[in-house]
């Protein structure tokens, strides 16, 4: 198959066990088959997420635990809906897949932002250039390099 077919193939089934197909049809490996993937600008899958246990594990809801607090507290008179709005909620709640999400997102905000105070660090110097060209400071060396040849 061409790299394309591969492509085409891959985005009518978006799954791991596609990739062992694919693999299978074109005599390779799953790992050369995700290399095409991948210089095709086509996001994978790193591996499937973990089964922990057949059984269902009932965790307490939010209501659960609201009550469970309010009875708590209504001994020490005070409410429930305050004291719990403060507080974050359990990390039994959040799934380990989303924390991780938020994670990634929040390393890339921050990859952001250093690339945008960069930006302004550079205007910044720009703009006291242009600022010190307008009061007369500036030499002609540099109001070459601000506006070019004069």
């Amino acid at each position: 198959m061409t790299n394309q077919e591969i492509v085409k193939s891959y985005n009518q089934n978006p799954s791991l066990s596609q990739l062992s197909v694919i693999a299978e049809l074109n005599d390779c490996s799953k790992d050369e088959i995700v290399a095409i993937l991948r210089n095709e600008n086509i996001i994978i899958p790193k591996k499937k997420a973990r089964k922990t246990s057949s059984k269902t594990v009932d965790f307490p809801s939010k209501d659960r635990l609201l009550k469970d607090e309010a009875e708590k507290l209504n001994k020490k008179n005070v409410s429930a809906e305050e004291e719990l709005q403060a507080k974050p909620l359990p990390k039994y709640l959040i799934p380990e897949c989303i924390v991780e999400l938020v994670n990634k997102r929040i390393e890339q905000i921050q990859l952001e932002q250093f690339n945008y105070c960069d930006m302004i660090d550079a205007l910044n110097v720009e703009k006291g250039d242009l600022q010190n060209f307008l009061k007369g400071e500036i030499k002609n060396g540099t109001k070459n390099k601000l506006f070019g040849q004069i």
